[in-house]
């Protein structure tokens, strides 16, 4: 029978794998809207975020970055590989392992009297991660001038990825209690 604290860590890794699992199914789900598509990867992410420890929801999406840069086709529209980390569109990728843990410290600190106005304002932070890491490799790879750029990168998917922040803090915020009475519990 494992000790508590090997079923702990069994459970932590069963987790990030789970929420590894979760990115790399929406991920793929992409609709083209010119040079950039718009994917469900980001929603993975905050959800991830708002509902796992800092580490954990680092260490899911970097499981997720591993799986696609070994050749799984989890990237956007089912893409994979090195090549796109590294290209124009890559920065939205990469971002992910500055979003998720900054998403899930501020999700976990901010505490007003409206704790899923916290995790919403937390989601944003993780969406302006995304956008300036993703903006700025597009505009380095393709000599694009920041206006022009926000134009293309950025504008097209602010309705939708609001939308994705609302969502994420309304199912983190549901599923990040239940995975905290699980781990106490040793369930």
């Amino acid at each position: 029978m494992p000790t508590p604290a090997r079923r702990y860590s069994l459970q932590k890794l069963t987790l990030c794998a789970l929420f590894a699992a979760l990115i790399s199914v929406l991920s793929p789900i992409a609709i083209p809207l010119g040079p950039i598509p718009l994917s469900l990867g980001l929603l993975g992410v905050l959800v991830t975020a708002v509902t796992l420890p800092p580490l954990q929801s680092m260490a899911a999406v970097g499981v997720f970055l591993a799986i696609g840069l070994c050749g799984l086709p989890v990237f956007s529209g089912g893409g994979s590989g090195a090549m796109i980390l590294v290209g124009p569109t890559g920065g939205y990728l990469w971002s992910y392992l500055l979003c998720a843990p900054l998403v899930s410290c501020f999700s976990k600190k901010i505490k007003p009297s409206r704790p899923h106005l916290g995790t919403f304002l937390a989601c944003l932070v993780g969406v302006l991660v995304c956008y300036t890491c993703g903006t700025l490799q597009y505009c380095l790879l393709t000599h694009t001038k920041p206006l022009p750029a926000l134009l293309v990168c950025v504008v097209p998917f602010l309705p939708l990825d609001l939308l994705k922040a609302v969502a994420a803090a309304y199912l983190g915020s549901r599923l990040s209690p239940l995975i905290t009475l699980k781990q106490r519990h040793g369930h």
